[in-house]
This record gives C-alpha cells, sequence and structure tokens, in this order.
C-alpha cells in the first residue's frame, strides 16, 4: 500500500546523486501503502458479459448492453473524465448496475455522500452481481474514509475479506487485513475538521523547490511540506512528540518500490494551526527518525496530505513557494479535475491531445509514463536516448530504464509550458504508471505563477 511527503524534503532530493525521478523518497515509499497500492488503486479487470446476445434479442436491449459494457470499459481503463460525460448523457433504461457508475462518478468527483447512497442502492438492488461487489465495497471505503468515517471504513473493509477473501491473491488479501487494522485503530477517532478564520498567506518566498508551511501545536512551530501526493500525513516521531500528537497503541507495515517493508506507528493531532486555518483530528502516520534520516545526518520532518490540503477547499500554490488558502472558497464551473483514490487527476494537451496526468505537489521532478511511450513510442526511440535512472525508495533502490525528452511542451489550462528535459520510464513501477501519462511535479508546476484546486466544483487552475 502506499501514502503515498517541501522546500527542505524536495532540497535534499533534489540535490542527492540517487534521486527520485519525479517522487520523493518517503512519499513514493508511503504510495506504496495507501495511493498506489493495491488495495487503494488497482481496479479489478473483470469483463462484463450482460449475457450472450443472440440475433433474436431486440436491438434496444442490445444497444442497452452495449452502453453499460462501455461504461465498464472506460471504468476498468481509468478514462474517469469520459465516463463522467458518458454516464451523464446515459440514454438507456433503468440499470441497476447504472447505479454502480454514478457511485463511481460521484467518488471520483470527491462528492463521497452521493458516492454513497448509489452504491449503496446498487449493494441493495444487486445482490447477486458479485462480479462487480467487490469493487463497489472498495468505492464504499475510500468514501468512508474521505468522510473521515474511519469506523465505518474498518466495517467495511472487513465485510470485503469476509466475503471476497476466497478470490482474492496473498498480496491482495495482505493489503486489505491492513486497511483493516489502519481503520480500526482510527474509529473512535473524531471526524477531521479544518476552519479558515480569514484569508491567510503562509510559507516563505524562496528560488527553492517545493511548497512549506509553519505548522503550530503544542506550544511549537515546525514547517512541513505540502504534499497533494501523500494520501495521509506524515511526522517523524520526534516531531510528532513535540507537536503533542496522541499515538495509538497500533503499528501498520508499509513497503516501497524496493520490497522492503517497514512499521510505521499512528496518530491523532487534536489541534494544529497553518497560518489562520485551524485544523483538528488530523491523522497522521508516523516513522521512525533513523527511517526518514539521510546518510549526512539531514532529516525530513513530515509533510501535511492530502486529507488536510483538500479540507482547505480552496489553495492556491505560487510559483515563488508560498501558498495562499482563502477564507471562503469561490465557486467555479465547469470541473476539469478527478480523484482516483486521493490521486489528483488533471488534464494536459500534448500534440494537440488531451492526456490524463497526476499531480503531485510533493515531486521534485515530472516524469512520463508508460502510456505516454506506448502512444509515442516510434518518435521517442527515434529521437531519444535511452539510459538507467536510479528510482530510490525506503531501504534501497531500483534502476529502471529511461528515455530522456528533450524540449517537452505541454499545456495546462490552455497556457504553454516547457521543460529542457523529463525522464519517460519505460517500466511501470506502480499503478498510475499502467494507466496515466505522467506525474506532474514542482518543476512543471512552476513554470506557472500559479496553481490553483477548488476541491467543491473539482476545478484545477493554471495562470
Amino acid at each position: 500500500m502506499s501514502l503515498k511527503t517541501r522546500s527542505e524534503m524536495s532540497r535534499r532530493l533534489s540535490n542527492r546523486a540517487s534521486r527520485i525521478i519525479g517522487e520523493s523518497m518517503i512519499v513514493r515509499g508511503i504510495k506504496k501503502m495507501f495511493r498506489e497500492s493495491r488495495l487503494l488503486m488497482l481496479l479489478y479487470s473483470t469483463c462484463f458479459v450482460a449475457g450472450i446476445i443472440f440475433s433474436s434479442v431486440p436491438a434496444a436491449q442490445a444497444g442497452r448492453a452495449d452502453e453499460i459494457s462501455n461504461l465498464k470499459r472506460l471504468y476498468d481503463q481509468k478514462r474517469f473524465f469520459e465516463l463522467r460525460g458518458a454516464v451523464e448523457n446515459y440514454k438507456g433504461r433503468d440499470d441497476a448496475r447504472l447505479l454502480f457508475f454514478r457511485g463511481a462518478v460521484a467518488n471520483t468527483s470527491y462528492r463521497p455522500k452521493a458516492s454513497i447512497a448509489y452504491l449503496r442502492q446498487y449493494i441493495a438492488r444487486a445482490r447477486k452481481d458479485r462480479e462487480w461487489a467487490r469493487e463497489a465495497y472498495r468505492l464504499l471505503a475510500d468514501n468512508f474514509v474521505k468522510s473521515c468515517r474511519y469506523a465505518e471504513a474498518a466495517s467495511t473493509y472487513g465485510t470485503i475479506l469476509a466475503r471476497f477473501r476466497q478470490g482474492m491473491k496473498p498480496a491482495e488479501i495482505k493489503d486489505y487485513e491492513n486497511a483493516l487494522a489502519i481503520y480500526s485503530s482510527f474509529s473512535g477517532t473524531p471526524r477531521q475538521t479544518v476552519l479558515v478564520g480569514k484569508d491567510t498567506a503562509v510559507g516563505e518566498s524562496t528560488a527553492e523547490t517545493g511548497w512549506s508551511v509553519p505548522v503550530e501545536a503544542n506550544n511549537q512551530r515546525i514547517v512541513l511540506g505540502l504534499d497533494t501526493g501523500a494520501n495521509i500525513s506524515l511526522l517523524a516521531e520526534s516531531i510528532a512528540r513535540k507537536l503533542g500528537v496522541r499515538f495509538l497503541d497500533a503499528s501498520v507495515t508499509i513497503g516501497s518500490i524496493t520490497s522492503i517493508s517497514i512499521r510505521a506507528k499512528l496518530g491523532v493531532l487534536s489541534e494544529m494551526r497553518i497560518g489562520n486555518a485551524v485544523v483538528r483530528n488530523a491523522i497522521f502516520l508516523i516513522m521512525d527518525d533513523r527511517t526518514l534520516t539521510f546518510p549526512d545526518g539531514s532529516m525530513i520532518k513530515g509533510v501535511i496530505g492530502f486529507p488536510v490540503i483538500a479540507g482547505f477547499r480552496e489553495i492556491t500554490f505560487n510559483s515563488d513557494g508560498t501558498v495562499f488558502i482563502p477564507r471562503r472558497a469561490q465557486a467555479k464551473s465547469g470541473p476539469n479535475m478527478c480523484l482516483d483514490a486521493s490521486n489528483i487527476l488533471f488534464r494536459g494537451e500534448y500534440a494537440n491531445t488531451d492526456f490524463t496526468f497526476v499531480l503531485d505537489t510533493g515531486a521534485a521532478r515530472s516524469i512520463l509514463y508508460l502510456p505516454f511511450l506506448e502512444a509515442f513510442e516510434k518518435e521517442v526511440k527515434a529521437k531519444y536516448s535511452l539510459r538507467a535512472e536510479k528510482f530510490t525508495g525506503v531501504g534501497g533502490s531500483e534502476e529502471v530504464p529511461a528515455y530522456i525528452v528533450k524540449e517537452f511542451s505541454v499545456k495546462f489550462s490552455g497556457k504553454p509550458a516547457q521543460l529542457p528535459e523529463i525522464r519517460l520510464l519505460t517500466k511501470a513501477l506502480t499503478d498510475n504508471g499502467k494507466f496515466y501519462y505522467g506525474n506532474i511535479g514542482q518543476d512543471l508546476i512552476k513554470r506557472f505563477r500559479k496553481m490553483t484546486l477548488h476541491f467543491a466544483p473539482m476545478k484545477i487552475r493554471f495562470e
């Protein structure tokens, strides 16, 4: 699993020879646990068969089956932007399976309450449809996590293990058991709340990579990075104790790309301040200081992850390293952002075609994934060189063959940006690498004056 961690963190990583390709060492180790894990990200590519359609079946019935099959195809391929439009434009008759897709669209559109309602209706109406039932329960659990309803999330993971264990691989069982342990531990924790008292501008103007903000708690002030790629916030154990984090009587196992697993503790911070924002009951993954310490003695203190960042409702990342959080989120029409678990997805234009990318403010460098290579293989192989790149994770590293794409030009929000070069991986190290075209990090984001995330209407805007 991944949970799936800046100024300080990105600086340390960007100055090391064994550099991460687009993601920080800890972020990827964490993402392996939650965000990019088989548990939170594996979409089970089971083929839906509505029944053998003979020539005698009425054309309308066949058309409805084709329409539902198309929705399933889009979902399995994680083409969530297209799925949203296809569900909205569905013209067929009422079908219990349509409730599943409405629930899926609401989930990816960050509307967990609506998604829960749709998925519960689907489960109630399609009791015998085991083919999609496990995925429906997985989405349901993710909605409970996003809603900070931890006890219900734990109960749902327990249901998945009780009903579907027989068809799972050992690694999947371990992932679900770990999720059950995590959210069972948090089951007595009140829901996270975020109150922004007034407009707040935080962080220091700097030419360094990343975005960092001061966190105040327990009469202590610690600067932590903001990382949209972290599914849960992270702290080094010594920092957690300084801030007054309440440690839970539980620990979990997390892994990295190097297949080395480590134990991590869980904790809750009753209250912390970030500028004029007050965050209550934030949950944290807590790692031993030694795990987060580099050979030169420097240590990663931690990061503020997706749950808190999304709790702001709106946040602007400025190119100078500062952050702006408004008291009142400004409603923006026309959603152009969605979620895969807590992965923030958005569209970028390359070669006059729209492609889906993952947003990761904790990644020092952007990278391109295997689908990009498959789409432009002939051009890439003819123009660019291939070399081994070191991909570092918790406990070790792995070398990955990568093309060095020169003068990479892309458009976000219709505005152009260019990098002198970008790595294109030839191997999918995570599920993200199988479905999306790249991971967009600080080097591309900071080519724009600012980037704003609006979580209520699910809008991303580059200026």
